[in-house]
Protein backbone atom coordinates (compact mmCIF):
# COMPACT_ATOMS: atom_id res chain seq x y z
CA UNK A 1 0.00 0.00 0.00
CA UNK A 2 1.10 3.67 -0.56
CA UNK A 3 -0.31 6.15 0.83
CA UNK A 4 -0.50 10.22 -1.13
CA UNK A 5 -1.54 12.93 1.28
CA UNK A 6 -1.20 16.73 0.45
CA UNK A 7 -3.53 19.80 1.19
CA UNK A 8 -6.84 19.90 -0.74
CA UNK A 9 -6.58 21.13 -4.60
CA UNK A 10 -2.56 20.28 -4.73
CA UNK A 11 -2.56 17.51 -7.11
CA UNK A 12 -2.38 14.46 -5.39
CA UNK A 13 -4.47 12.78 -7.94
CA UNK A 14 -2.13 13.57 -11.02
CA UNK A 15 0.81 12.79 -9.36
CA UNK A 16 0.05 9.76 -8.15
CA UNK A 17 -0.88 8.68 -11.75
CA UNK A 18 2.00 10.09 -13.11
CA UNK A 19 3.93 8.47 -10.97
CA UNK A 20 2.66 5.13 -10.12
CA UNK A 21 0.64 4.57 -13.28
CA UNK A 22 -2.76 3.47 -14.10
CA UNK A 23 -2.00 -0.32 -12.93
CA UNK A 24 -2.57 0.39 -9.37
CA UNK A 25 -6.12 0.72 -7.78
CA UNK A 26 -6.98 3.85 -6.82
CA UNK A 27 -8.73 4.69 -3.31
CA UNK A 28 -9.97 8.55 -3.48
CA UNK A 29 -11.07 11.44 -1.89
CA UNK A 30 -10.80 9.36 1.57
CA UNK A 31 -10.91 12.62 3.99
CA UNK A 32 -14.91 12.69 2.74
CA UNK A 33 -15.57 9.45 2.57
CA UNK A 34 -14.68 9.25 6.19
CA UNK A 35 -17.00 11.42 7.37
CA UNK A 36 -19.72 9.56 5.45
CA UNK A 37 -19.05 6.07 5.44
CA UNK A 38 -16.62 5.23 7.56
CA UNK A 39 -16.86 1.43 7.97
CA UNK A 40 -17.25 1.43 4.09
CA UNK A 41 -14.13 2.74 3.48
CA UNK A 42 -12.48 0.79 5.76
CA UNK A 43 -13.84 -2.44 4.76
CA UNK A 44 -13.33 -1.23 0.87
CA UNK A 45 -9.53 -0.97 2.26
CA UNK A 46 -9.05 -3.88 4.25
CA UNK A 47 -10.26 -6.07 1.20
CA UNK A 48 -8.09 -4.66 -1.60
CA UNK A 49 -4.96 -5.20 0.96
CA UNK A 50 -6.56 -8.71 1.85
CA UNK A 51 -6.00 -9.47 -1.70
CA UNK A 52 -2.54 -8.06 -2.08
CA UNK A 53 -3.72 -5.89 -4.85
CA UNK A 54 -1.51 -2.87 -5.12
CA UNK A 55 -3.49 -0.21 -3.43
CA UNK A 56 -2.76 3.66 -3.54
CA UNK A 57 -4.77 5.41 -1.02
CA UNK A 58 -4.98 9.29 -1.79
CA UNK A 59 -6.31 11.72 1.24
CA UNK A 60 -6.46 15.43 1.95
CA UNK A 61 -4.32 16.39 5.30
CA UNK A 62 -6.86 18.22 7.36
CA UNK A 63 -4.56 19.13 10.29
CA UNK A 64 -2.81 21.91 9.33
CA UNK A 65 -4.50 24.85 10.01
CA UNK A 66 -6.60 26.59 12.85
CA UNK A 67 -8.22 24.57 15.17
CA UNK A 68 -11.76 24.52 14.65
CA UNK A 69 -13.89 25.74 17.78
CA UNK A 70 -16.47 23.03 17.20
CA UNK A 71 -15.80 20.17 19.62
CA UNK A 72 -17.10 17.57 17.33
CA UNK A 73 -14.99 18.91 14.06
CA UNK A 74 -12.22 18.55 16.56
CA UNK A 75 -13.14 14.86 17.27
CA UNK A 76 -13.42 14.29 13.86
CA UNK A 77 -9.99 15.71 12.61
CA UNK A 78 -8.47 13.49 15.75
CA UNK A 79 -10.13 10.22 14.54
CA UNK A 80 -9.30 10.64 10.81
CA UNK A 81 -6.02 11.56 12.01
CA UNK A 82 -5.24 8.93 13.91
CA UNK A 83 -6.76 6.68 11.06
CA UNK A 84 -3.86 7.90 8.63
CA UNK A 85 -1.26 7.87 11.07
CA UNK A 86 -2.47 4.39 11.26
CA UNK A 87 -2.15 3.62 7.29
CA UNK A 88 1.14 5.72 7.60
CA UNK A 89 2.62 3.12 9.82
CA UNK A 90 1.57 0.07 7.64
CA UNK A 91 1.99 1.92 4.20
CA UNK A 92 5.15 1.06 2.12
CA UNK A 93 5.71 4.40 0.96
CA UNK A 94 3.95 7.82 1.72
CA UNK A 95 3.85 10.47 -0.09
CA UNK A 96 3.15 13.91 0.28
CA UNK A 97 2.51 16.16 -2.65
CA UNK A 98 2.38 20.10 -2.39
CA UNK A 99 2.14 22.33 -5.53
CA UNK A 100 1.85 18.69 -7.70
CA UNK A 101 5.13 17.97 -6.60
CA UNK A 102 5.74 14.48 -4.09
CA UNK A 103 8.14 14.24 -1.43
CA UNK A 104 8.52 10.54 -0.31
CA UNK A 105 8.63 10.67 3.38
CA UNK A 106 8.65 7.38 3.81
Amino acid sequence: MILVLGGAFQGKKDFARDHFGDKAKFITDIEERFKTDKASLIDEINDKLLKNEQLIIIGNEIGNGIVPIDKEERSYREEYGRYLCELAKNASEVWRVFCGVGMRIK
